[in-house]
């Protein structure tokens, strides 16, 4: 993991800790999307919204923003990655190339 973001988180909650309870909500995420022409990339950024926003209106906004959202995770405190969003499950119909959206 790159120390930038533990450096942006440290100067956003420098920035924002006066505030206390109204602090907007600092979290780290990483995106996975594509492009028009359909490459795949993904992205870290540092989101900040307000605390009483749901992780399904920081979903929505994201998807607004990259139309070609197919997954967001959250870097937790604990270190790990918790999915916010996932695309839909494909299942194996059993037969040759046939795959399905579920």
């Amino acid at each position: 993991m790159d120390n930038v973001f533990s450096d942006l988180e440290q100067m956003v909650d420098a920035l924002t800790g006066s505030l206390g309870d109204y602090a907007p909500r600092c979290r780290h995420l990483i995106v996975d999307y594509k492009d028009k022409a359909g490459t795949d990339f993904h992205q870290e950024v540092l989101v900040l919204h307000p605390n009483e926003a749901t992780d399904e209106s920081l979903v929505q906004s994201i998807k607004e923003q990259l139309p070609g959202l197919t997954a967001i995770a959250e870097l937790l405190p604990d270190g790990k990655w918790s999915a916010l969003s996932t695309p839909p499950p494909v299942l194996w119909t059993g037969q040759q190339g046939s795959c399905s959206r579920t």
